[in-house]
């Protein structure tokens, strides 16, 4: 991803939290490449983080999910 130059911005972001386990969903903008070799994707990943030892560690990513 780095030698693609490969940028992921987080747009918008929603969790909700039960006991150790949180279910995020987000909208991420991701560009990679360069110049005129740029591509341009949104994409709408759910993650589920667990806290382990007092923090928030990711355990499950679907960035290519559908909206």
């Amino acid at each position: 991803m780095v030698g693609g130059h490969t940028e992921i911005e987080v747009e918008a972001s929603n969790s909700i939290a039960a006991d150790d386990v949180m279910l995020v969903h987000e909208r991420w903008r991701v560009t990679v490449g360069s110049g005129d070799e740029r591509f341009e994707q949104t994409l709408h990943p759910t993650l589920v983080l667990r806290r382990i030892e007092g923090a928030w560690k990711l355990s499950i990513a679907l960035p290519w999910r559908r909206a």
